[in-house]
């Protein structure tokens, strides 16, 4: 991918959110026991109807367009509903802003936000294109993963042993963005602690972190679509008794095939029809991956 003027910009503007929020979507990875986690408190309620708008005069029809497709996508594997209204009516309610970065509430925390003001904001969407690029497919299902309770895994108590960050570089690399010391621990090495996740899932992290940042020289790229990670937290966090017409697979079974939940607890997920009890039976087998990676000992 050539590195264009609107391409850095973009980056630029990816950092400065991440300094911001801590929610998170996935990025996917083959190797190592993986996890990520939906943030306690944020999730909607089962079956929940979702109303999503637009900010008066925010975006034209291309902008618009390729947005409700996206998060029209993403919530498929979701029991929510989403129903569009009004302009400036809706529970979530997006603008295109380009001179403030990308961002969006975790889930409910959009209740927080002043009705007469947006909930979220895509920066950099192209209004003269019909059909949206590699980058604000990123951007678009990054947000919508912030509305259904998503944050960003490499906060998350779980990291895995072969992904930590070389402090020195951290450093360097975000010092360069004019960060302080304080915001780079806040936002970057910190930990989230167990206590504070609903419950996890692979660690697949959305965001750029280049190898040269880990002393195990592992590093990650953007992720422009859902992964079957994405896809499978989402189903077991709002369980659809039955799959969407476009995604006919995506049964409770095989989302707990993705994720690797075994044993008793994945028994009872599966054969429950109560999407209550299977994002309760879901948490219970997550948080004993935690305990089993001694997550609960790493210091935030």
């Amino acid at each position: 991918m050539s590195l264009t003027p609107k391409f850095v910009k973009l980056l630029c503007s990816l950092l400065t959110h991440l300094k911001k929020c801590t929610m998170r979507l996935h990025f996917p990875r083959s190797e190592g026991p993986l996890y990520g986690a939906l943030l306690r408190g944020t999730l909607w309620e089962h079956n929940q109807e979702i109303t999503f708008s637009f900010h008066p005069l925010s975006g034209n029809e291309n902008q618009r367009s390729k947005t409700q497709s996206l998060v029209e996508e993403c919530f498929m594997y979701t029991n929510l509903t989403t129903t569009w209204v009004e302009d400036g009516d809706g529970m979530i309610r997006i603008s295109f802003d380009n001179d403030l970065d990308s961002s969006s509430p975790v889930g409910r925390g959009c209740y927080r936000i002043p009705q007469r003001n947006a909930t979220t904001n895509l920066q950099s969407i192209d209004p003269n294109t019909d059909q949206p690029s590699p980058e604000e497919a990123f951007i678009i299902l990054h947000e919508c993963g912030h509305i259904c309770g998503l944050i960003h895994e490499h906060m998350l108590p779980s990291r895995p042993d072969h992904f930590n960050f070389i402090d020195s570089e951290i450093q360097k690399r975000y010092g360069g963005f004019g960060w302080s010391t304080n915001d780079i621990k806040k936002n970057v090495t910190r930990f989230y602690k167990q206590r504070h996740l609903e419950n996890c899932s692979s660690f697949d992290p959305k965001y750029e972190f280049p190898a040269f940042l880990t002393y195990e020289g592992v590093g990650t790229t953007l992720n422009t679509k859902l992964s079957d990670v994405d896809k499978a937290v989402l189903t077991m966090n709002y369980a659809r008794l039955k799959p969407h017409p476009r995604a006919t697979n995506w049964t409770v079974s095989f989302a707990a095939d993705i994720l690797g939940v075994d044993g008793e607890l994945r028994e009872k997920i599966v054969s429950s029809g109560d999407p209550r009890d299977i994002r309760k039976y879901y948490t219970e087998w997550s948080t004993q991956q935690m305990e089993s990676l001694g997550s609960e000992c790493i210091v935030s």
